[in-house]
């Protein structure tokens, strides 16, 4: 634990010694990538990619060039700006990826997120602004098991949110199922996901995972094959029930155009609900530096 808690520094000695080389094998899949493989500077040029490029009126941007051509370099919200830096961790096979977001007006630093990756994967992040830092641990598939947040706050200093998978014949894959968040003293809360039965073209995660699962980063695994239908919330200690239903509309490539959200703020047997929509746009022709 004392080891994730030193990921910012490790970031900082590291850039300020100027030794955030660029990698020669890089294992990070970018978003809405369909291989695993590093493109290189090289052969960069003659590669098409499709990415997320709007989000409502967020717009995202990319790397045109270089090592880590195709991966996000920007997310640009109404309020805020988040840029993404790629690096080595200095004498290790192990890569570093900084979100820093900052205010637009005033151009202070909101959040910073490092996050440590191991052959893909994300295994540790900080927050630096917070304090608060996770491991991530993954099953022999690669799935996403658990991850474990860390803070002086909690009881015992840790809370924890377990993963659980199914397993879908018909598509040979797995699909989360549900998500169980406990501490010290037990259960805390748990969010139950059904699925429909449209293709997950690299979509996003939104904001259907949490647990500091960054969702325009895919370092920490697959999630399902189809795209999430329903979100069931339970929280035990106060009773509170959520529940969000989710429809999309797909354009002619298969990526979603627009998903509408269904919510139901007193949990889903309750009646009361609103409404609420948000378009996407894909392109193969993506903003970036």
């Amino acid at each position: 634990m004392k080891a994730l808690s030193k990921i910012h520094g490790i970031l900082s000695a590291l850039a300020l010694g100027g030794l955030l080389a660029a990698c020669q094998n890089d294992q990070i899949v970018s978003p809405i990538e369909k291989s695993s493989d590093a493109i290189s500077n090289q052969n960069a040029r003659g590669v098409t990619l499709t990415r997320l490029v709007k989000q409502d009126n967020n717009s995202i941007q990319y790397n045109k060039s270089g090592l880590y051509f195709g991966k996000i370099s920007k997310l640009e919200k109404a309020d805020t700006y988040t840029e993404y830096t790629y690096g080595d961790i200095f004498q290790s096979t192990k890569k570093l990826i900084s979100a820093k977001q900052f205010n637009k007006a005033t151009k202070q630093l909101v959040s910073q997120y490092d996050f440590q990756v191991e052959n893909g994967r994300c295994t540790g992040s900080y927050n630096s602004k917070n304090g608060h830092s996770y491991q991530y641990k993954y099953n022999a598939s690669g799935l996403l098991e658990e991850v474990l947040d860390s803070h002086p706050s909690y009881l015992n200093g840790w809370n924890k949110a377990k993963f659980t998978y199914a397993y879908n014949a018909s598509t040979n894959s797995y699909r989360l199922t549900r998500i169980d968040k406990s501490d010290a003293a037990g259960p805390l809360d748990e969010k139950i996901f059904t699925y429909t039965s449209q293709p997950n073209n690299d979509f996003p995660n939104l904001d259907y995972i949490g647990y500091e699962v960054e969702p325009y980063l895919p370092i920490f695994g697959t999630f399902s094959d189809v795209l999430i239908g329903s979100v069931e919330y339970n929280h035990f200690a106060s009773g509170i029930k959520l529940y969000d239903k989710y429809d999309y509309v797909l354009d002619s490539n298969g990526n979603v155009s627009s998903r509408s959200r269904e919510f139901h703020p007193q949990g889903k047997a309750n009646a009361s609900m609103s409404m609420s929509s948000v378009t996407f746009q894909f392109s193969q022709n993506w903003q970036g530096i």
